[in-house]
């Protein structure tokens, strides 16, 4: 059922049309009355022209089909954003074992490392950068700022 109630039968018939016709949760118009606003299966807003309720049932679905698609490419391509962090322990001569952590976006092909404690840092240091990059990179704001600085 559609989010905008109307008290008016006759635009209550059209939105119950336009529900079945393109098979959505209909939310509105476009304030310029140019684009059908639904909201998408996972809760998004999505919207199509509105010429699209003109066009033959099966192609108006197909339409919607589409941006139903794209917006599920684009939030999976938002979460499958994957980071491997590791502590390398590097042996310096004459010198103590040092620890340095390094994080990798593994969603995109570059072999780029990101570098996030000093080669001589102790063992136990990196153990927790490494523990506080893993949490940082679980969050999506976290993996926007770790992606620009790689």
């Amino acid at each position: 059922m559609a989010e905008q109630e109307n008290s008016n039968p006759g635009r209550q018939l059209f939105i119950d049309f336009l529900e079945d016709f393109l098979q959505i949760s209909f939310i509105g118009f476009s304030p310029d009355r140019t684009l059908i606003l639904f909201r998408g299966p996972n809760g998004s807003e999505l919207s199509v022209p509105a010429s699209t309720m003109y066009e033959p049932r099966e192609q108006a679905r197909q339409v919607i089909r589409a941006k139903i698609a794209a917006s599920e490419k684009e939030a999976a391509m938002k979460t499958d954003v994957n980071f491997k962090v590791v502590i390398r322990k590097q042996e310096y001569p004459r010198k103590r074992t040092g620890f340095s952590v390094w994080v990798k976006n593994t969603s995109d092909d570059s072999q780029r490392w990101g570098f996030c404690a000093h080669p001589e840092t102790d063992e136990a240091t990196a153990e927790v950068v490494a523990a506080a990059m893993e949490l940082l990179v679980a969050t999506e704001e976290g993996r926007a700022m770790v992606s620009e600085n790689i």
